[in-house]
């Protein structure tokens, strides 16, 4: 094998393994856009259920255990 074949062969080589790395670069970049899609929603479910525990917290009246104990005399 010739230095012209040798340098073709690795050069054809580096081709290949840059396109697969482009591949996998993508791939990646496509999971992190679809975590951060997952994130998004669940910060909005998150959000949406603190204000539904605070309304249910503002509805229910005090239990008798948070008031502060009667004076004694």
């Amino acid at each position: 094998m010739t230095d012209t074949e040798s340098l073709e062969r690795r050069f054809q080589e580096l081709e290949m393994h840059m396109a697969n790395q482009e591949g996998v670069v993508q791939d990646l970049s496509d999971a992190v856009a679809g975590q951060w899609d997952i994130i998004d929603k669940l910060s909005q479910s998150v959000a949406h259920l603190k204000d539904r525990l605070a309304s249910v917290e503002d509805a229910v009246p005090n239990i008798p255990g948070e008031e502060p104990p009667p004076p004694h005399y």
